[in-house]
């Protein structure tokens, strides 16, 4: 997997990283990111080069601007994972057939999405106030071929419980430290044939803005961020890593920081083509 991730603040870069990894996915994994509070088992991911471009995650970016697309690759393979390709929640969606397309000798249904109450049993994610999109499907054997997804977190009962809160010491204060004026996340994955005949997640595009207001501090933020991933099966990838395991009423051991290896990247082919030049890039701080 190829993954390159930037964030910005207003417009500005902060940070910016492109990664090579190797990850292994379960068989029969289902979870939505890694299901109760993250705590189930997922896929396993080993880092194997890693760039950094520019700066580093700013102290004061906070999980609520973090998106929902974008951060976890567990996320990246919607039609494994979503509540949406569960026979039993069809009924929890408006469907709808937009078109028939046809692409040479190929029909194509486009199909649009809405969930009726977005709530985590439908979108996969707490605090959505919408969730729809748009599905291409082909017809001969129902494959999806692309996904396209918007969430918008439901802010006036997010902001609610942010102000319930914000004179206590809880973990919920701390967890709604600030009130948002938007928050949206934007997901496109498109799905490619594999040698052996199975479909997988060939390319994910997540991008999401965040912007508020910290209670405490009363500063304004603005968040926007982008996360592309592109993925290459791999047959013989061998045994996933297994995790060192931490002391007990320890917390995990870090995770070893892979070098910059400029060898690698002086060569590398990125499958999604050649980085943007920085001057096409929003300015540094």
């Amino acid at each position: 997997m190829y993954a390159h991730r930037r964030l910005s603040n207003f417009d500005t870069l902060r940070y910016e990283i492109e990664t090579v990894s190797r990850e292994w996915v379960p068989a029969g994994y289902r979870h939505y990111a890694k299901g109760f509070l993250m705590l189930e088992p997922g896929p396993a991911r080993q880092v194997e080069q890693r760039h950094v471009l520019a700066g580093a995650v700013p102290k004061d970016y906070n999980a609520a601007a973090n998106g929902i697309a974008g951060p976890a690759g567990s996320m990246a393979d919607p039609v494994r994972i979503s509540p949406l390709f569960v026979a039993r929640n069809l009924r929890k969606f408006a469907l709808k057939l937009d078109s028939v397309r046809q692409q040479g000798a190929e029909t194509l249904y486009v199909l649009s999405f809405a969930a009726r109450r977005p709530d985590y049993r439908s979108t996969g994610i707490y605090l959505a106030g919408v969730y729809q999109g748009q599905l291409v499907v082909r017809q001969h054997d129902y494959a999806v071929l692309r996904y396209e997804a918007l969430w918008q977190v439901d802010t006036a009962y997010y902001n609610r419980v942010a102000r319930q809160n914000q004179k206590k010491t809880s973990l919920v204060a701390q967890l709604y430290a600030q009130v948002l004026t938007a928050n949206r996340t934007t997901h496109v994955v498109e799905y490619a044939k594999g040698e052996n005949n199975r479909y997988y997640a060939r390319h994910s595009l997540g991008q999401a803005m965040s912007a508020g207001r910290v209670l405490k501090s009363r500063q304004n933020f603005y968040y926007q961020s982008f996360s592309e991933q592109l993925f290459k099966p791999l047959p013989g990838a061998g045994p996933a890593p297994v995790a060192p395991a931490a002391s007990k009423g320890s917390p995990p051991p870090p995770t070893p920081q892979v070098p910059y290896r400029p060898e690698f990247w002086n060569s590398y082919q990125r499958p999604g083509g050649a980085l943007a030049t920085p001057e096409a890039r929003p300015k540094r701080e």
